[in-house]
């Protein structure tokens, strides 16, 4: 039998995971990690909060975004289409 690359890089991996510095490596990977996904949860929070609060001032004001209606201006009307004479 004979070793394989991938049998050495694991070994050497435990290898330096428990006698190198890996160990602080790796917590400060874990504390980094963590504050990114505390990050996330806090940002979809106020982002739930935001739009609960948008929704209860539409319904206390009685305004919708669909229910209003712009007016149609010389720009904002459709095209006409003409017919080419052949």
């Amino acid at each position: 039998m004979s070793i394989g690359i991938g049998q050495v890089l694991i070994i050497l991996l435990l290898g330096i995971l428990l006698f190198g510095n890996a160990p602080k490596i790796i917590k400060d990977l874990g504390k980094g990690v963590g504050a990114g996904i505390l990050e996330v949860r806090n940002a979809m929070t106020a982002s739930t909060e935001a739009r609960t609060s948008d929704d209860a001032e539409k319904e206390t004001t009685g305004a919708s975004v669909n229910s209003q209606k712009l007016p149609l201006t010389e720009h904002s009307a459709a095209p006409q289409v003409t017919e080419s004479k052949k």
